[in-house]
């Protein structure tokens, strides 16, 4: 695990100071809001990797433009899986909630074009959850915070006005666990539909 932390650290520091450097080109639009919703599909090669069906995916967030090319974006996330239909005879009811916190360099292509497609990669601090609810009321809740976990994903933005902006991303998420603990799903892939809002333009802070 600390092997892909190292790494994902060095990488992105990597990508920040390229393309902070590489874009001195001051622009406009400095601050954007982001929001989107979706859908999140759990891959993880875990005991009871057929246990959660297709789960629900939020997203809100700030993004910081250092120019049209790219940006930082500061992401809070949030996922909820209810158990697949195939798996009830298991499990009266499971719920498993993902939460966190991130930090992505974004990276566009043909950023004088209105519809430009776009790299993300990023880093997390992860909030986990799972309620398993048996026949008599009967609760198991297992928790794990503050985990580190990987963002990363391939989107297409189409400029609606100079001030709105929408998307469609897709991508995949890692939650690292605790050496030797593998119980909560760790891996997804997800598919987005969101907003940018532009706030502030550079002339007017």
């Amino acid at each position: 695990m600390k092997s892909y932390i190292y790494l994902s650290v060095l990488l992105l520091l990597l990508i920040v100071t390229f393309f902070s450097n590489e874009c001195k080109a001051q622009y406009e639009q400095k601050f954007t809001m982001q929001f989107s919703a979706g859908s999140s599909f759990i891959v993880s090669n875990f005991e009871n990797e057929d246990l959660f069906d297709t789960g629900l995916m939020l997203n809100g967030g700030l993004q910081y433009n250092f120019s049209r090319k790219f940006s930082i974006i500061g992401l809070a996330t949030f996922c909820k899986y209810g158990v697949h239909p195939d798996a009830k005879l298991l499990y009266y009811d499971v719920t498993y909630f993902s939460m966190g916190i991130g930090l992505s360099a974004k990276y566009k292509f043909f950023s004088n074009k209105k519809l430009r497609p776009y790299l993300l990669y990023g880093m997390s601090m992860c909030f986990v959850k799972q309620e398993f609810q048996f026949p008599g009321e009967r609760i198991f809740t297992y928790e794990q915070p503050a985990l580190p976990g990987l963002i990363s994903g391939l989107g297409l933005e189409f400029d609606i006005t100079d001030n709105i902006t929408i998307f469609t991303q897709s991508g995949f998420n890692k939650v690292l666990p605790k050496e030797g603990d593998g119980l909560p799903p760790t891996e997804s892939v997800y598919v987005l539909l969101g907003v940018n809002i532009n706030m502030f333009k550079s002339k007017s802070l």
